[in-house]
């Protein structure tokens, strides 16, 4: 059963909302007619999170969103709506940016995983005011 609502769960990424949160996702699956709870829902997140095959991010308000992995990007976050994209990155810009960081931390840590957002107002959230 898990397994079958992992494969649920992962399919629901490719709608059109790219970044859901948990919230979300639970009203798609009772939409779907799918019987799990919000607490085996969060826990398939952790999971799949664990796995690599989706990560997470803290929107604006700080409410959880999750997304597919995905090679180097990074996010805009309205602070407005909590709309977020996915900024698609050149590999020279993310290794250069990594590269300044590194050696700006090198005599304490070493860097494992980038998770890098941007925030501001949308378009539409600025076209509202």
């Amino acid at each position: 059963m898990i397994n079958n609502d992992k494969k649920t769960i992962l399919e629901l990424f490719n709608q059109p909302e790219k970044h859901p949160s948990a919230v979300k996702l639970f009203a798609k699956l009772q939409k779907q007619n799918k019987i799990i709870t919000l607490e085996n829902l969060h826990e398939i997140l952790n999971s799949l999170e664990k796995s690599e095959k989706i990560e997470s991010l803290l929107d604006a308000t700080g409410q959880k969103r999750y997304h597919l992995k995905a090679e180097k990007h990074c996010h805009f976050i309205c602070s407005e709506c909590g709309l977020v994209k996915n900024i698609e990155l050149e590999n020279g810009a993310i290794n250069m940016l990594t590269s300044y960081v590194q050696e700006k931390i090198r005599t304490f840590a070493k860097i494992e995983k980038i998770n890098l957002s941007f925030e501001g107002k949308c378009f539409e959230c600025l076209k509202n005011k």
